[in-house]
């Protein structure tokens, strides 16, 4: 048997998957976190976040089904773009993150929204950035994601 086809088809399944396993988006490190976010709706406002295992950055909670991310690196940035739709319309969602997501990060996330029912207006995209930084203290029950008080 010839080795060297074998040995060149697990490399190259090998550099495949290091390829698949760098365009995931970033996670970040389970634990507290103090999230500040700047926003045009709501102003300046950080709270205490708990942060699981199974982190999910780019997609907010109760989003309705989304797209897979489309992941792209740039530079010292990570660019995430994910579309979600639910019974009231389609949201487009553009996430610039940097950082190391195990002491901090810094994300700028740009979001448009196409309401199904047609309504006086359509809301225009709005920008909101996110400064993170790890808090070190360690996740209550059991590491369920929960806002801390």
């Amino acid at each position: 048997m010839n080795r060297i086809p074998v040995l060149a088809a697990i490399g190259l399944f090998a550099l495949t998957g290091a390829a698949l396993a760098a365009t995931d988006a970033p996670s970040r490190k389970p634990g507290y976190w103090e999230m500040t976010t700047v926003a045009p709706m709501i102003g300046k406002k950080t709270t205490n976040v708990c942060i699981g295992a199974k982190d999910d950055i780019v997609t907010p909670e109760n989003s309705g089904e989304c797209s897979p991310p489309k992941v792209t690196p740039a530079g010292g940035e990570t660019i995430v773009d994910v579309v979600c739709a639910n019974a009231a319309g389609k949201q487009t969602i553009s996430t610039v993150l940097t950082g190391d997501f195990k002491t901090g990060y810094k994300a700028i996330v740009k979001t448009g929204y196409k309401a199904i029912v047609k309504m006086t207006f359509d809301p225009a995209p709005w920008e909101n950035r996110q400064d993170g930084r790890h808090d070190r203290r360690q996740i209550p029950h059991g590491g369920v994601p929960q806002i801390a008080p």
